[in-house]
């Protein structure tokens, strides 16, 4: 499969609504060895500091990339367009590179938009072990704004966990339909004992819609609710 091909068919993933699925192509897309990947990328000592910060925070980086791919999906006019780096691109992107490596770009912009008009970045990727893998330490400034919480109901805190002293943030997978109400997916992380209360809550929160070309779009994200016996 050709990296084009990879492209248009996580991008149709995200476009079916099949959130599971999508989450397991973005999983398969890390990079096995990214020690080594980043090394030769920054060098020794650059590229230890990159791996840690790559091993730190992926999972947060993998949610926020499928909420990314999910409103992307949606847009009823984008145009994608790929590309392999040669050498020359990939020095000047990263300027300490050791190696040239199978290094690819997406980006994208809306249909019929100026030939000089700016892409939107989608992301860089690696081919290594048969597969093209996600390089998720770049961040781009992502154009597509956040839905604004207009509603918010604050979660009642657990007589158990208020006596057992427990606190924490509770993270929850969910879908804000295009009317604004938020659809609980699923808990992602938190205490059980906490977990129940913090969907409770969330259920009551409401959105105003995120509008792309004046139509409102249906947007898979992620809420943190914290618990905490200070406030």
């Amino acid at each position: 499969m050709g990296f084009q091909q990879f492209v248009q068919n996580i991008l149709a993933t995200a476009k079916s609504g099949d959130q599971e699925k999508l989450a397991a192509l973005i999983k398969e897309a890390e990079i096995p060895d990214y020690r080594a990947y980043f090394s030769a990328l920054y060098g020794q000592e650059g590229g230890e500091r990159v791996a840690s910060a790559y091993a730190r925070d992926l999972q947060t980086r993998e949610m926020e990339f499928q909420e990314y791919l999910t409103q992307l999906a949606q847009q009823p006019d984008a145009e994608y367009f790929t590309l392999k780096l040669d050498g020359d691109a990939q020095r000047k992107r990263f300027t300490h590179i050791t190696r040239e490596l199978d290094i690819y770009f997406a980006n994208w912009k809306k249909s019929g938009s100026p030939e000089n008009s700016n892409r939107e970045p989608i992301g860089y990727f690696t081919f290594q072990d048969e597969k093209f893998r996600w390089d998720s330490t770049i961040k781009f400034i992502r154009n597509m704004r956040q839905a604004r919480l207009i509603k918010r109901v604050e979660p009642v805190y657990p007589l158990e966990a208020k006596a057992r002293r427990i606190e924490g943030v509770v993270t929850l997978s969910v879908i804000i339909g295009k009317d604004g109400s938020v659809k609980i997916l699923r808990v992602l992380a938190g205490d059980p004992i906490l977990s129940p209360a913090a969907v409770d809550a969330v259920r009551q929160w409401h959105y105003e819609p995120l509008l792309s070309d004046g139509q409102p779009l249906e947007v898979q994200t992620s809420i943190n609710v914290t618990f905490s016996l200070n406030h």
